[in-house]
């Protein structure tokens, strides 16, 4: 099957990785939540530079199953089931460890609109998603805790 993908007109750089990885992420059964999910290691990635003058990074720990079907309101397995198809992209080894992407040019392709017409990743919108999910399991710490999870009190206006 992989050998019969062909480029789109207009081929860019990355044209025949890109058609793997589109032919990939679309025979996914659940789409939308697997690219929510890899959205989310994307983010754990990347430090967020902040206007009163500090670099922060969300915990990767937020990337172990576990803790992603919390944030983001799925059934303990969910994450599991939704990564099934996905096993050449992102390693899956238990709910406690985190999940691994297998490939640095998979978040380039999927944060690139013109590369992944169907479905690109919204960084930003990402990045406030999980931000207010992040304070909402900050402000209820008894209940549940993600580990180096820490929230600013004193952020100047």
């Amino acid at each position: 099957m992989i050998l019969k993908l062909r480029p789109l007109s207009g081929e860019f750089p990355f044209a025949q990785l890109d058609l793997l990885y589109r032919h990939i992420l679309l025979s996914c059964e659940n789409v939308e939540l697997a690219l929510r999910i890899i959205g989310i290691c994307l983010v754990s990635t990347q430090a967020i530079d902040v206007p009163w003058g500090h670099i922060y990074r969300y915990p990767s720990q937020i990337t172990a199953p576990e803790y992603m079907e919390t944030i983001l309101g799925l059934d303990p397995g969910d994450v599991q089931r939704c990564l099934e198809d996905l096993g050449s992209l992102i390693e899956y080894k238990s709910d406690t460890e985190k999940l691994r992407v297998l490939h640095a040019s998979l978040f380039d392709f999927l944060s690139d609109p013109a590369r992944f017409l169907e479905l690109a990743i919204d960084l930003p919108n990402l990045h406030t998603n999980l931000a207010i999910w992040c304070s909402h399991l900050d402000s209820h710490r008894n209940n549940f805790q993600i580990p180096d999870l820490n929230c600013e009190f004193n952020i100047p206006l």
